[in-house]
């Protein structure tokens, strides 16, 4: 008798702190997802995730950001980053800036556009980590990752000057463009996002 109140006491408690923790996230805390839908510039990356999933069927970018059973860190390109990549200047990213823009005509159809970009996109997340500002910093003169790019064997050099800024360069010579990283350490329930002012992207042939 009294293990079984002391089992209900304990089934009890647990019950209460899961019902706590539950209303906590529900309430405090927004998938990345979420986070990047109402982020002031990050909505041509959302164009981009929208795009790729309209024309790509396989692709589950938005179900996987909204999923809090896994962990990302992604380092987001804002507006400007992906206007410079699609070399369409003065404007804020739709759907039609994106399919005629200078890389649309690399690929024949825009499926096959949709999967380059999904592949490009994966060259900004690294999967199954949580890397804060003060994770990257402490990556100094070495690598995070590996990121989703590929066959998920390319990382991200880390270079920070005196003033704590963080630049990112894929690790990959194939790979050209840098990034420096704007804002840091927005917080989802299912990782981490920081902003960044270029698209690291394979450089064209």
């Amino acid at each position: 008798m009294k293990k079984l109140l002391v089992l209900t006491v304990v089934l009890a408690l647990v019950s209460f702190g899961l019902f706590f923790t539950s209303c906590d996230n529900a309430e405090g805390m927004k998938n990345l997802l979420e986070v990047a839908r109402e982020t002031e510039g990050m909505e041509s990356l959302i164009v981009v995730i929208d795009f790729i999933e309209e024309n790509l069927t396989e692709a589950v970018i938005r179900e996987d950001l909204a999923n809090d059973s896994l962990t990302f860190t992604v380092f987001a390109p804002d507006n400007e980053a992906f206007v410079d990549f699609f070399e369409a200047e003065g404007t804020v990213l739709t759907e039609t800036d994106i399919v005629e823009s200078w890389m649309a005509g690399l690929y024949d159809t825009d499926a096959e556009f949709a999967e380059e970009l999904l592949n490009l996109l994966g060259l900004h997340v690294i999967e199954d980590q949580e890397l804060f500002e003060f994770d990257i910093i402490a990556a100094d003169n070495s690598s995070i990752g590996p990121t989703l790019y590929g066959d998920g064997t390319t990382y991200l050099n880390v270079a920070v000057d005196i003033e704590n800024i963080i630049r990112l360069d894929p690790d990959t010579e194939k790979l050209g463009d840098h990034a420096y990283i704007e804002t840091t350490d927005i917080e989802a329930s299912n990782g981490v996002a920081h902003i960044i002012n270029a698209v690291m992207y394979p450089e064209p042939s």
